[in-house]
């Protein structure tokens, strides 16, 4: 029984160390998503949209997704059937992101359009401006919450991919209304 107590203990610690990225604080910062994940370029920037769909933001106060950048070879293939590491884990739910965002932003470009040349206009923008800094500081906290480990930029990118379906189906529903 004694045993039984010890090896449950010990796996449960070793879970915990695993699960919270185990970090000195020097660490934290040398390896935070700011340092090493980059900043993801969302698709409206690109696009023929305006940028407010949803546009990186490069001031400090207002970081864009904490989401990681792929460093895989090109002839290494992504598994997001079954990743098998943080890293593809990491990369798949960024892919992912990257996915709903470029939807949010078709949606949002159909929307403008609709509402091109009139008030509505003006106030699509003003919502979608205020929801884009609503996501990022609130994705920004809920992946915060592991500061340090290397699973933050999942936890920021899952965080991205659900409030960005909520904003696309609503934005849907704009355009089905009439």
């Amino acid at each position: 029984m004694k045993i039984t107590k010890n090896v449950f203990i010990f796996t449960a610690t070793l879970i915990l160390v695993v699960f919270s990225g185990c970090s000195t604080p020097e660490q934290t910062r040398a390896t935070s998503p700011d340092s090493i994940n980059g900043r993801m370029s969302s698709a409206i920037a690109t696009e023929q949209f305006s940028p407010i769909a949803s546009s990186p933001i490069t001031t400090l106060n207002h970081t864009t997704p904490k989401i990681a950048q792929n460093p895989l070879k090109e002839d290494e293939k992504l598994n997001c059937e079954e990743p098998q590491t943080q890293l593809e884990m990491n990369l798949c739910a960024t892919k992912e992101a990257g996915e709903a965002d470029a939807k949010l932003n078709r949606v949002y470009g159909q929307l403008r359009d609709k509402v091109k040349d009139t008030a509505q206009e003006t106030r699509l923008i003003a919502a979608q401006t205020a929801w884009i800094s609503f996501r990022e500081a609130d994705c920004e906290y809920s992946q915060r919450r592991y500061d340090g480990g290397s699973i933050m930029p999942a936890i920021y990118a899952l965080c991205v991919i659900d409030l960005t379906e909520k904003r696309t189906q609503t934005l849907e529903d704009y355009l089905e209304e009439g």
